[in-house]
C-alpha cells in the first residue's frame, strides 16, 4: 500500500464514526438519479461488489430501495467493516484494492462511491487493473469522484470534515478517462457524467474483452 491512502486509511480508522455521523444518511438527488439509471438494467441477483462502503448508507439503497439480493460490501478500514459487520447480516470483507485482489472475473459489477480520489497517481492504476480483474466479462464499474475545480488536475491534503488530514485527488476528465483505458476499459463504453454541484464525477464504464 502506497503511503498516501496509509494515511487516509489510518485518518478514517480513528474518525469512522465522526465521518458516518457527519455523512449524508440517504441516497437522494442527483446520486439517487445516478444510482438509479446505471443500476436499472442489472438483474437483480447478479453479483455486486461495493468497494469502500463505509457506513454502509448505499449498500442499504441498492439492497432495500433497488432490491438486490447478491451484494458483498467491503472496507478497507478495519473501522468501517467493524461497523458493517454489526449493523447487517450479510457483514463485510476487508479489502483493499491496493493490495488485496478481486476474485478474477466474479462481479457484474463493482461500484465505488468517493473512493478513487484518495489515491494518487501511483495507487490509482493499481486500484483501477485489480477491479477490471475482479469482473465478469462486459461487467460494469459504476464510481463517483471529485472533480477539480478547474481544467487542471489537482490533489491536497484536507482535514475538512473530520479535523484529521484525508488526501483528495482531482482529475480533469481526459486524465481520468486515459488512466481507464490503460487499466482495460473501452472508451467508447466510458460515461462521464458532472453532477449539479460541479464538484463530482460520475462515471460508468464497462469491462470489454475483444
Amino acid at each position: 500500500m502506497g503511503e498516501t491512502n496509509r494515511k487516509t486509511l489510518d485518518t478514517y480508522g480513528l474518525a469512522a464514526a465522526d465521518y458516518i455521523a457527519n455523512s449524508p444518511q440517504t441516497v437522494e438527488g442527483y446520486l439517487q438519479q445516478w444510482i438509479d439509471a446505471c443500476f436499472v438494467d442489472i438483474p437483480q441477483d447478479a453479483p455486486i461488489l461495493e468497494v469502500g462502503s463505509g457506513g454502509g448508507r448505499d449498500a442499504d439503497y441498492l439492497e432495500g430501495n433497488l432490491g438486490f439480493t447478491n451484494l458483498d460490501r467491503s472496507d478497507a478500514s478495519p473501522a468501517f467493516v467493524e461497523h458493517l459487520r454489526g449493523r447487517t447480516e450479510q457483514g463485510a470483507a476487508q479489502l483493499n484494492v491496493l493490495e488485496d485482489e478481486i476474485a478474477t472475473g466474479k462481479y457484474r459489477v463493482i461500484f465505488a462511491d468517493a473512493v478513487m480520489l484518495h489515491f494518487d497517481d501511483q495507487e490509482l492504476p493499481i486500484a483501477l487493473e485489480n477491479i477490471y480483474r475482479g469482473l465478469q466479462d462486459g461487467g460494469e464499474f459504476f464510481f463517483t469522484t471529485a472533480r477539480p475545480a478547474g481544467e487542471v488536475s489537482a490533489s491536497e491534503w484536507s482535514n475538512n470534515k473530520l479535523g484529521m488530514d484525508r488526501y483528495f485527488n482531482r482529475l480533469r476528465e481526459s486524465t481520468l478517462r486515459q488512466q481507464l483505458e490503460m487499466a482495460g476499459f473501452a472508451a467508447d463504453d466510458t460515461v462521464v457524467l458532472t453532477d449539479l454541484s460541479g464538484k463530482w464525477y460520475h462515471v460508468a464504464t464497462r469491462k470489454v474483452v475483444a
